[in-house]
């Protein structure tokens, strides 16, 4: 049986034990995780440093493109954009410092990484454009099967 998530600090720091996939930074991957219960999710330390950024200028019609510093506005700008959409579906901040990882069941031999595969998933099911709180129910419900079809 899956435990559901009642906090992040419930998430333990990923071992070199099983396999793991990293998720992306954004509010549908925080849900995902967040539905899949810290006993699918494992998260690592990370840093921005040496990150960068791609910026594009448009000036007098000339377009010029530079790579420019991961700023700590930048990272404020990540969390406050997770932060806000999860915290419509009701669940509380994300802590920063961290990567976050779904775990990959034994024998998964899916075309797709796990989180490829629950999005196809979810968004098969999708009706209109919900908002997180209307989608969250779908999410969970999929997660869950997912987890306990494939060994949770």
């Amino acid at each position: 049986m899956q435990r559901t998530m009642e906090h992040w600090e419930q998430v333990a720091v990923k071992d070199s034990e099983g396999r793991w996939e990293a998720l992306g930074e954004n509010g549908w991957f925080t849900m995902l995780a967040w539905a899949a219960g810290p006993d699918n999710v494992r998260k690592t330390l990370h840093s921005d440093a040496g990150r960068t950024v791609r910026q594009t200028l448009v000036a007098d019609g000339l377009e010029t493109r530079s790579f420019e510093p991961f700023t700590e506005e930048d990272r404020a700008a990540v969390e406050e954009s997770i932060n806000s959409y999860i915290g419509t579906a009701g669940m509380p901040p994300r802590p920063p410092g961290f990567a976050w990882h779904l775990r990959v069941p034994a024998g998964w031999a899916g075309e797709r990484s796990v989180a490829d595969e629950l999005s196809a998933q979810i968004l098969r099911e999708q009706r209109d454009e919900p908002v997180p709180a209307e989608l969250w129910p779908l999410i969970v419900r999929i997660v869950t099967a997912f987890y306990s079809e494939n060994g949770s």
